[in-house]
């Protein structure tokens, strides 16, 4: 697990830039080749490669949005790049004192819209990376016009970020995402026991990892694989606690 964290020897003046703010912890599992793409192979594609000056990430929850965002962050060198999911608790200047170049990875940006103190924030990083070579990725539940930011400055250099809408998956790729994380934790999921799992649980692809966790625990403990009538039983089982 890539850890993100504040450099502890002492600083010279100039060193203050390059500073990492926050210390942050990536999901393990939140990694490229454990994102089923589907229909977003073009979003997952400029992701990898992260065009100057950055991308704006829209989606409805649970298209995985947050994954990618720690994808990215895991991707490039520990201390130059950070992950920061976003929210009305913590102080603008959670996203000062970035080094130019460094990547910026900001979750559910538009829980801040419309504070004045984290516009003015997010324009003064916006301005950074962008004459330092930096990149900015931010995620959102929709575009930079429709989030509800006051300040033009900001909304016009959001704007300028390269678009892209996550769709959500379908039956099909649910099953494909679910066997893609199976392989991940080093199981095998027949596909109709990954279908039995879509149709008796919740759709939404965090759940069902979660789901596909405690059944890899379960299965640990009596040492049989996930056949479909141990996954059955074990469900319902586990649905009675």
């Amino acid at each position: 697990m890539r850890v993100l964290r504040k450099k502890h020897h002492p600083m010279r003046p100039s060193d203050r830039s390059r500073q990492i703010p926050l210390p942050v912890s990536l999901a393990v599992e939140a990694r490229f080749q454990t994102y089923y793409a589907g229909a977003n192979a073009s979003a997952i594609a400029a992701l990898q490669d992260l065009p100057s000056p950055g991308i704006w990430l829209a989606s409805q929850v649970g298209c995985g949005r947050s994954h990618l965002l720690q994808a990215v962050a895991a991707s490039h060198p520990a201390g130059n790049a950070m992950y920061l999911p976003l929210t009305r608790e913590l102080p603008a200047a959670s996203i000062t004192g970035f080094a130019v170049d460094a990547v910026v990875c900001l979750d559910d940006v538009h829980v801040v819209a419309g504070d004045a103190a984290w516009e003015q924030a997010l324009f003064a990083l916006y301005e950074t990376l962008f004459s330092g070579g930096g990149r900015l990725l931010v995620s959102a539940d929709d575009r930079p016009a429709q989030t509800g930011f006051v300040l033009p400055d900001l909304v016009s250099r959001f704007a300028s970020l390269a678009f892209y809408q996550l769709q959500p998956l379908s039956d099909d790729a649910l099953i494909d995402a679910l066997q893609l994380r199976a392989r991940f934790r080093g199981l095998e999921l027949p596909d109709a026991a990954a279908a039995f799992l879509i149709k008796r649980l919740p759709r939404e692809p965090a759940a069902l990892f979660e789901w596909l966790r405690k059944l890899d625990l379960e299965s640990l403990s009596a040492q049989r694989r996930l056949t479909l009538p141990f996954v059955r039983d074990t469900l319902a089982k586990l649905l009675e606690q």
